[in-house]
């Protein structure tokens, strides 16, 4: 779970990094504003995919943009 724009890049580098399939997506806006998904595969894949998606959060929080 993130906030859109975090999430939408976090689900592709989940989805990306690992075999696991998507069973649910939760698309913005929510209740809370933000996105999530359910994916499901092997306990190693999932782990794969969490923290590929724990990453391209923190890489887009670590690397916000910048106005001129």
């Amino acid at each position: 779970m993130a906030p859109p724009l975090e999430a939408t890049f976090g689900i592709d580098a989940a989805m990306k990094s690992a075999d696991v399939q998507l069973v649910t997506y939760v698309p913005p806006p929510s209740e809370t504003n933000y996105s999530a998904a359910f994916l499901t595969g092997s306990q190693a894949a999932c782990k794969a995919a969490c923290n590929a998606f724990t990453d391209a959060v923190l890489d887009i929080a670590r690397n916000p943009v910048q106005r001129a």
